[in-house]
């Protein structure tokens, strides 16, 4: 409880507040967890500190989001504490888009002592191998992990290493998140999950290296998905662990969706019956449907598919890198005979021995990994 001999005091605090960008909602958050910042002196103390985060690029909207999830950096000495912060962020993070990302993200690990917890956790990270990308990655995305107590740092990435992970690989810092967001006898339970499902131990492990944060789902949608991909659907379990991700997805929103238009596909005998999951579900929902539609394919702009009507025949795009890099590649694989037009990137085909190839077998073919037409 806080004592309030002068109303005008506080008053002028929640004043400074609604001059700077912050609603009803965010003041009252601020004041119910720190009630003593109404007893600041808002000209001297907490204005100073505003205009500092003002003069790095935080925006209107941005300020009153890092207050309200961080409020006791109003209390922190600006001198001694904010911009020594502030300045040693942005020497790891370089880009001040960055600095600012972390700000709003961070709960309480930028109120930590720099020289004890932040300088030591980044240093660790460089010496375990981890790549400027990596480092930026974690402190941007995951703030209170990166700057936690050195020795719970020390901790996970060594039992991450042990898992078999780089640690100059971005998925290292998701493994790290995982460990510390999730005890040991947790991760085992999470295994006998999968392990009922029919996985091995060197699935789960092989599930986790490609996408630790599969292991954060609860169980409940879980067990959702494997019933539906693997009892309804009749996909072997193994498949789900070769590509994890496919979990993290909605299974009424994109999964059963995608799924029924692939299994309508199947049945008219339009593509394949082993096409992998990741196919269909990871792709975007204007690919999906441009595939499903028109079997149109583009990969950076090097080839795409057009007039893909059955019987007919249509016009295969090809850069020029690509032409030289497989000038024969078209023909070697069987797509009928291969004619040059009078724009050297253009070749016809006959899609009548497109009937039962995926789109992906088409991309495959370009790149010489695709061999047997169907």
């Amino acid at each position: 409880m806080i004592h309030l001999e002068n109303p005008e005091g506080p008053d002028s605090v929640l004043n400074l507040f609604k001059e700077n960008g912050f609603d009803d909602t965010q003041i009252t958050k601020i004041v119910r967890t720190r009630p003593h910042l109404l007893l600041s002196d808002p000209e001297n103390t907490l204005l100073p500190k505003i205009e500092f985060f003002r003069s790095k690029g935080v925006s209107s909207s941005d300020l009153p989001r890092i207050i309200t999830t961080s409020p006791d950096l109003l209390n922190r000495s600006l001198e001694n504490h904010i911009i020594p912060c502030y300045d040693f962020l942005k020497s790891v993070l370089v880009v001040n888009k960055k600095v600012i990302t972390t700000l709003k993200r961070s709960r309480w690990s930028i109120l930590n002592n720099i020289t004890k917890t932040m300088v030591p956790n980044i240093e660790l990270l460089r010496e375990v191998g981890a790549s400027q990308i990596a480092v930026s990655f974690f402190v941007t995305k995951y703030p209170d992990y990166a700057f936690s107590k050195p020795s719970k740092l020390v901790k996970a990435v060594q039992e991450v290493k042990e898992m078999g992970f780089n640690p100059s690989r971005l998925v290292f810092m998701e493994a790290l998140k995982v460990v510390f967001s999730l005890r040991k006898p947790t991760r085992e339970y999470k295994f006998e999950i999968f392990r009922r499902w029919g996985w091995s131990k060197e699935d789960f492990l092989a599930a986790f290296r490609k996408h630790p944060c599969f292991m954060l789902l609860s169980e409940e949608k879980i067990m959702k998905a494997m019933n539906y991909l693997v009892n309804k659907l009749g996909r072997p379990s193994t498949d789900i662990a070769r590509n994890p991700v496919v979990l993290n997805y909605s299974l009424e929103k994109r999964i059963i969706p995608r799924c029924s238009v692939v299994q309508i596909l199947i049945a008219k005998d339009v593509v394949k019956n082993d096409l992998c999951l990741s196919t269909f579900i990871l792709i975007t929902e204007k690919s999906f449907l441009e595939s499903e539609n028109s079997c149109k394919i583009s990969t950076e702009n090097t080839y795409r598919v057009e007039k893909p009507k059955l019987g007919e025949k249509g016009i295969l795009r090809i850069s020029q890198k690509k032409q030289r890099e497989f000038p024969d590649k078209i023909s070697d694989v069987g797509f009928g005979e291969s004619m040059v037009s009078q724009k050297s990137q253009d070749k016809e085909f006959d899609f009548s021995v497109f009937h039962k190839c995926t789109f992906w077998d088409a991309r495959k073919a370009i790149s010489g990994v695709w061999r047997q037409p169907i």
